[in-house]
Order: structure tokens, then sequence, then C-alpha cells
């Protein structure tokens, strides 16, 4: 704020200052009777006639000097004096003249000229207004001027330019659009262009393009701005110029950039239609952390027991913002590269679809919309309804090759490609880690799916182990928690398999002007920008690896701390058991996940939410595109629930402080809003055709409420008597028997939350004495735990009541009293003196054996088996993240020397310029290993309890 109150006091003095640079400089003058008159700056002979905007310290001079002086500079924005003003105007009104051959000088071979003929010929098109009113900046329509030079109009980073183009014409010469090219222009056309695009411009436009998301009709309006700000019209229109040749300079630079020009040059001699035969991922950006055989990992890495360390994760997502229009005229798409890059090839893939057998994919768990959506069809006006890809779920590298195009839905015959693709990639690595947030059923037949096709095949060697992202997850059926999380596999180390998530987010931005492309040159955009990301991560991924190593070695002792102390609470007897137990369960989790389920509370009488509704859909008719009314009702179940989290969050945006913290608030508010809105609409779409009358039986939205305050017409809004006059009381079973597993749910997880209360103010509270930073942390350990806490009782008592109004209301299940919630420190030490007559709440006691173990309760042992078993598995894995990361830390360098290595070899590969780029490349990425080198080596060492 001093710098703006400096800045006020100077202010007059700035504007004045301004004011002046628009009158003739008198930097250079001479006596005139009284008065000084300005003078040229390079002559000082002459009376200055023009001024260069773009020179620095904006020079005038004469028009001979000026000429001259920008010879070289012919795209300079620049002014001529009126004698009252300066106004804006071309070079080419200077006399300047372009020559393009003969080191710069007029070709002695006279020129071809012809009569002056309009862009519209045969039209006969006036001149534009601008010309017409003599404005000395104006585009003629006029080819040439009188000395039979081409008119040209040059697209530069500064604005539109026409001047005039002397082309050589002597016999042996290369065509015009080789001699603009020589010259740092790229021609519109490769017949008589009349247009040019500088190369900086080219760059220019791709790289806003990249990062701000700028598309090509608005970039060509901001130069049109820049050329004749107050007659933007008068100026012509290149966007279609600018598509078509920022295309190609793009694949010029890939080819260029990737070491393939020696394979463009020759597929160009051999293949009759010119198309490139490029090998997947040619033209990526790959990923120097991730193993790759032969390049960046040890010798004998094969035989090491801890193999898991020279696996790959993946993350797998969908995404339906990269849709497609379907083209009037297929005939005008012209694929340049096909595979070469991130989006696979399209023959082979289309090919496997054919081939796929169209089945309807069946949910085990919960109602998935990737799922239960996969065959819906979104508009017969797409051919292609979003994209599915695969990202390395370390580092967040796109996988090259395996951006498949989706049809229809997210169907399995899309995602089991693109992982094909992943697989062939990594051809050679022997374990692979697959993160997708639904492979609790994608998983269940994926080997027999590869099995049957014609196309894909699973090497012998490798060992694929399936997982879901840490966010995703938490919306499945509780078992899958245990079975599918990251947290409890084994070898997976720190990560949560959702960076997808923030890579769809930044291509989202470029998705809305790539839907109405062709075919084609979507696909080129879209690669473009996966690998822009990739390049991205790739010149940061040594200090993302840095902040990495200093994460884990600071959370590995915490959470070793953690675990030697429920250890020593066990006694060596328990840890012994449990030790076995886990080893067994993560042993055989390959052949039956649910072993895992070791790590959850096991209740065999109390179905879950996803039982009951696995069960029901069986005896429900299917049509396809339709959810079932079972589905139909749980998503509404699911979506009453979201109410809750967001009625809180609207609660925050009231507390929070003015602010950062307001914002923050209102934006996750607005979020979570809009999310719930757009699901909800959805929903309700659906309501006439289950509900009938019914669905429009429903109060009216409040008028200043949100999406959290509309009624859904469900069953039990209306009560058993509504629905069994309207003929729904199988919709009212079907809601009844659902709302006993959301509550069997709902009780399970409010079991976990009171004990881990509970635990918390045992070793955390307790123990936090004297430590500020302890305390502060197990007071938000315990904030969190409570807030889930409650949301879990607000879910219960939802369907508690809406059962109730179904129908007899079963006594097993009671009301949750804040009394039951209470965590008492003695829940967790059964040792203690005064616990063995202690009674607990009825959920406690719902469907579980009672009996004492130790003078405690066998619940309480499960309660410290499954806090014991996490607790290992938090450590364990941050363990494995400090192992891991020392091996990327060796294969960055080595990746790096290895791109090096590649480009030394093509010094030798081509003519001069190859070999002068290539030398360039070799030095790039020499320094790229320097730098990795130097900044790990500054790194703290690994904590020796490793």
């Amino acid at each position: 704020h001093e710098y703006l109150r400096d800045w006020q006091a100077q202010r007059s003095v700035y504007l004045h200052t301004v004011a002046d640079l628009h009158q003739r400089s008198l930097v250079h003058t001479a006596p005139d009777g009284d008065q000084q008159l300005p003078m040229c700056k390079w002559c000082q002979k002459r009376e200055p006639t023009w001024r260069c905007d773009d020179c620095f310290a904006f020079p005038e001079g004469c028009q001979d000097c000026f000429r001259s002086a920008h010879q070289h500079l012919p795209f300079h924005n620049v002014h001529t004096w009126t004698g009252t003003h300066y106004e804006p105007s071309f070079l080419s009104k200077s006399g300047l003249v372009i020559y393009l051959g003969h080191g710069g000088t007029k070709c002695p071979t006279a020129a071809e000229v012809g009569e002056d003929r309009d862009e519209g010929v045969g039209l006969g098109l006036k001149e534009r207004l601008s010309v017409r009113l003599g404005l000395r900046k104006s585009f003629t329509r006029k080819h040439t001027d009188g000395d039979g030079n081409m008119n040209m109009v040059v697209v530069d980073t500064n604005g539109l330019h026409q001047i005039p183009v002397n082309f050589c014409r002597c016999e042996g010469k290369v065509g015009d659009d080789v001699q603009l090219l020589q010259h740092g222009l790229y021609p519109a056309s490769q017949t008589a262009p009349r247009t040019a695009f500088t190369f900086r411009v080219l760059d220019e436009f791709l790289l806003q393009n990249r990062e701000c998301k700028v598309p090509a009709m608005s970039y060509i309006s901001h130069l049109q701005r820049k050329t004749m700000e107050s007659m933007p019209q008068e100026v012509p229109v290149r966007y279609a110029e600018l598509n078509r040749c920022s295309q190609q300079w793009r694949l010029l630079n890939a080819l260029l950039h990737h070491g393939e020009h020696a394979s463009a040059v020759a597929d160009g001699k051999k293949s009759e239609d010119h198309q490139l035969h490029l090998k997947q991922g040619s033209l990526a950006t790959v990923c120097p952390g991730c193993p790759r055989p032969q390049i960046n990992m040890p010798d004998g890495w094969q035989a090491d027991p801890d193999g898991w360390k020279y696996g790959v994760t993946l993350c797998m997502d969908g995404n339906f913002k990269a849709d497609h229009l379907r083209m009037r005229k297929q005939v005008n798409d012209v694929p340049m590269t096909d595979g070469a890059a991130y989006m696979t090839e399209s023959k082979a893939y289309q090919e496997h679809l054919h081939t796929y057998p169209d089945k309807k994919e069946v949910s085990t768990c919960n109602a998935h919309r990737a799922v239960t959506q996969a065959n819906q069809t979104r508009g017969l006006h797409k051919d292609v309804t979003g994209i599915a890809a695969l990202a390395c779920a370390r580092h967040g590298f796109f996988i090259p090759g395996t951006v498949v195009d989706f049809q229809k839905g997210e169907k399995f015959a899309n995602i089991d490609w693109a992982l094909w693709m992943g697989i062939l990639w990594y051809f050679g690595v022997l374990r692979v880690l697959v993160l997708y947030d639904i492979w609790c059923i994608f998983g269940i037949h994926l080997l027999a799916r590869f099995a049957k096709s014609n196309y894909m095949n699973i090497p012998l060697n490798v060992t694929i182990m399936g997982g879901i992202g840490q966010f995703h997850v938490h919306g499945h059926k509780d078992a899958c928690v245990a079975r599918w999380s990251p947290a409890y596999i084994l070898g997976a180390g720190n990560v949560d398999g959702e960076i997808l998530e923030t890579l769809w987010a930044a291509l989202n931005e470029i998705s809305r002007s790539t839907r109405s492309m062709t075919t084609s040159h979507r696909k080129e955009v879209l690669d473009d920008h996966m690998d822009d990301s990739n390049w991205k991560k790739l010149v940061r991924i040594v200090l993302s690896l840095a902040e990495k190593w200093k994460r884990a070695i600071k959370e590995f002792p915490e959470a070793q701390e953690a675990f030697v102390d429920l250890t020593a609470m066990a006694g060596p007897e328990l840890v012994a058991v449990w030790t076995a137990q886990l080893e067994q369960a993560q042993a055989d989790r390959m052949s039956d996940p649910a072993a895992m389920d070791i790590l959850n509370v096991q209740v065999d009488d109390m179905p879950t939410q996803a039982d009951i509704q696995t069960e029901l859909s069986t005896h429900v008719r299917r049509v396809a595109g339709q959810l079932s009314t079972v589905d139909w009702i749980a998503d509404g179940m699911e979506i009453q629930s979201l109410t809750c989290p967001i009625r809180l969050r609207v609660k925050e945006l009231v507390k929070a402080a003015a602010g950062n913290e307001q914002v923050e608030a209102d934006h996750k508010a607005r979020e979570a809003r809009r999310t719930l809105d757009n699901r909800m609409r959805v929903w309700l779409n659906d309501a006439p055709r289950i509900m009938g009358s019914l669905a429009y039986d429903i109060p009216d939205p409040i008028a200043d409420g949100g999406p959290e305050d509309v009624v859904l017409p469900l069953p039990s809004h209306f009560g058993v008597n509504i629905c069994q006059q309207n003929d729904i009381a199988t919709l009212a079973h079907q809601e009844t028997e659902l709302r006993h597993g959301q509550m069997n749910d709902a009780i399970n997880e409010v079991k976990i939350l009171v004990g881990r209360k509970a635990m918390v103010y045992t070793q955390d509270i307790r123990s936090s004495t004297g430590s500020v930073r302890k305390r502060t942390r197990a007071q938000d350990k315990l904030v969190r735990a409570d807030d889930e806490l409650h949301r879990h009782v607000n879910i219960y008592e939802t369907a508690r009541k809406a059962a109730e109004r179904l129908g007899e209301p079963d006594p097993k299940y009671k009301e949750l009293k804040s009394a039951h919630l209470v965590a008492r420190t003695t829940s967790v030490a059964a040792s203690l003196r005064g616990t063995k007559n202690e009674h607990l709440p009825w959920f406690w006691r719902v469907e579980i054996e009672k009996a004492e173990r130790d003078g405690g309760l066998e619940w309480m042992e499960t309660f410290d088996r499954i806090q014991w078993m996490r607790a290992k598995c938090r450590r364990d894995r941050w363990r494995e993240e400090i192992i891991i990361l020392q091996e990327e830390m060796k294969r960055v360098p080595k990746s790096f020397q290895y791109e090096a290595n590649k480009w030394a070899d093509r010094v030798q590969n081509g003519g001069a310029g190859y070999s002068a780029f290539a030398h360039g490349q070799q030095a790039r990425w020499n320094n790229l290993k320097q730098m990795a080198e130097a900044t790990f080596e500054t790194l703290p060492s690994a904590p020796s309890s490793i």
C-alpha cells in the first residue's frame, strides 16, 4: 500500500510525461530563429516525419533514414507526422520493401507484373473503407504494388502488417513458400502465399493457448485491436489461416523437439499420401521418475526381494467435458499424426471396439454413475462423449497412447484398451498398480475380458494390482476402503490416486474450443496440451521429489511413534497374532480382496446397504440406459445424505471472518451446492417414470434456499398409506430395506468414530502436556472426527425416521442421543479399574456377541486390532514412500542422461541445422541432469529406522 501512496504523489508528473510523448521529440534540434526545430535522430539534418513505437525510446526520423533503420525490422508499429499529430501507418508507406533473395537486395530478374486484382476475383469487391477514406494505416485489396512486389499480410505479435515482398525469380530458385520460411515467415499456403505468420507469433499463440487457454478466434481478435483499435473491422480476419498454420507449426516443432525429423523425411518420401508412421509415444514427453527397463533401472532389479519399489502406479479416470460434435463432412478431416502422442491409435482401437461384446456392466458396489450410465447415449449430435486417460499416479504424467474416446458412457471396453496401452508402454515392468474409481467392479472380470480379446493380453510375468483413489473410495461401500484404498496396499507408498482430477481441470478449459474442431485437429490440440502438462511436470519434478522427500522423512517418525505406542499398549502376544493376520490378509488380497476385511469392524448379521441393494436388484426389471427402481431410490438416499455437509458448509460461511477465510468458505459452499444441484437435476428427471404423479406432489422450493432444501419425492416422503393408494407399495418396501442397510452402515461408522475420539483423548490429548503444537494437532483430529461422527449420526436419524414413515419400525434401531456418543477415555483401556461393569450404548450391542476379554469386552479387542493394523499400514506406507523416493531420485538423473545420449547420437543424423539443434538439446538435458543431482545431494538423509 505504501507503493500506491508514493505513486499518488507522482501521478501528475507521470501523466504529463506520458502526454508529452505524443508530440515530436526535442532531443535532437536545430535553431530556427527563436525556436528549436526537432531533427531526425539519424542524420540530424531533416525534420522527423516518422516515429516507431516498438523501438526503444520511440526514435523519430526522416523518411529515408527511418526506412534504412527499419530495413531489418519491417514489422514495427510506426506513426507518421501529419503536421499536428502522429497518425498510425505502415512501414510500406515509407517505401520499405522486403527483399527475400540476393542478400536482402532486389532480384535482378524482372518480376511478372500483372494487372492488379481484387482478392475476390470476379466479385468486383471495392477497396476497404479505410483505404477509400485515405487512412495511412489501411489494408489494400490489391495483390501487388506498382513494381510487381507482392502485397503480403504478415501477422506478428504486435498486430497485422501489410508490406510489399520481393521474391527471387531467378532460375533454380526455391518456391515462394520456402523463401518465406528461410526468412522466419510461415506461409499460409504453399502456392502463391499472400499471408504469412512470423515464427514468434505462432510460438506466442501456441504458448497462450497452452498456458492461458486462448482460442484462435480470441487471439486474432486481440491482434486486430492491436492493429487498428478504433476500426478493428477494417483489419483482415486471418482466423482460418491461424488455425491451419498453428496446426502445422505445432507438428513441425513436435517432430523437431522429439527427434523424429528423420522419420518424417523418410515417411514423406515413401508414402504417396505423405502420412507419418510413428510409434506410440514418439511425440510425447515421458515421465523420468517412473521405472523404465534399460533406461533408468539398476542392473539385477528383477532379483530384488523388495520388487514393489520397481513397480509403477497408474491412475485411470474418465472425463465427459472433452466431447466432440459430429463432423458434417468427414472428408474434410486431414489426420497429421495418429497414436504418436497421447491419443490412442484410432484404427486398432476401433477394431477392438467392434469385436468387444456389448454387455451391460452390473454394479456389485454402490450405484456408481460410471457403471449405471455406461451405456447411456449422450446426444446423437456427438460422435465423442468424453475421454479416458491413464497417468502415472506418483508424478502426474499422461501416459502416451492411453487416451481413448468414449462413444457413450464410461464402458469397460474403452477403459480396457486404455489400460492395455499403458501396460504396453511399461513393457518389462513386472508390477503394475492401477487406481481406478470403480476398480471394485472393473477388476472382477478384468483377466477374463483380456483372455477373450483378440487384441489385448497381459504378459505372464506381470502382476496387475488394483485400487481406488483415496477420495473416491469413500463413496463406495465400507468394505471397499480396506480392500482397495492405497493406504492398505503393500508397496503403494503414499499416493492418493486422484492426480487425474487436477489434470482434467486444466484440460477442461480447452475442451470448449476443441468441441467443434475437425476430428484430427481436436486430437492434436488435446495431445499438445497433455504434452505441455507433461513438460511442466518434467521441469518441476526435481523440486517436487525434494518436497515429497522432506515431507516423508517428517511424517515417518510420527507414524512410527504412534505405531510403537499402540504396540506397547497391546502387548507382545496380541501383536504377534495381529501381525500374522495382517500379513496373511495382504498375501491373500490378490486372490481374495475380502481378506482385507480384517481392517474393518465385521458384523456378519448386519447387511450393508450395498448388500441389500445387490440382493434387491436381482428381483427388479432392468431397461438398457435406465436406472432401475432400486438404483434410483439408492441414488436418492445418497443425494439426501449429501445435504447435511452442505448445510454445515453454509454455517461455516456465516461464522467465517471477513477476508480469505470467508472467500474460501463461500467457494466451498458454492461448489458443493453446484455439484449437488447438477446431480439432483439428473435424478429428478427419472422421478415421473418411477413415482408417477407423486413426483410432482412435493412442496415448492424455498425462495432463497439452495438444493439442500429441496424435498425429494422418495416413497418415505409420502408414507406407507399414500404409497399403497398409488400402487407403489413395492417401492416403499425397497426403500425400507435400503434404509435398514443405510442404518447398519451408519452404525458401523459411528462405532469407529466414537472409538477414534476416545483414542485421541487417551493417546494424544493426555500425552500432549507441555506441547502446544501436539495439543493443537490433537484438537484438530478431535474436531475432524466429531464432524464426521455427526454426519453419520444425521444419516442414521434421517434413515430411521424414513423407515418409520414406511411401516412398522424395527425395534432394533433406536434413537441416537448425545449421551450415546460420549467418548470416554475408559472405553479404550479395558484394564482400567471400574470398567468391568461399564454399560455400552445400545448400538454397540446390535448383533454383536457380548463377551468379556481380560476384564474388557470383545468389541474393544476388535477395535484395538483395527487401530493397530491401520497404524501399522500407515507406518509401512511412509516407510515405502521413503524407499520409493530414493529410487525415483536415482531414476530422474538417469532418464535425463538417457535423453542427452539420444541427442548425442542424433548429432550426425541430418544436416548442419539438425546437428546444431541436436547439440543444443543435448546440452539442455545435461543441464537438467546436473540440476537434479545437485538438488538431491543437498537433501537431508533418511531416518535411521527405515
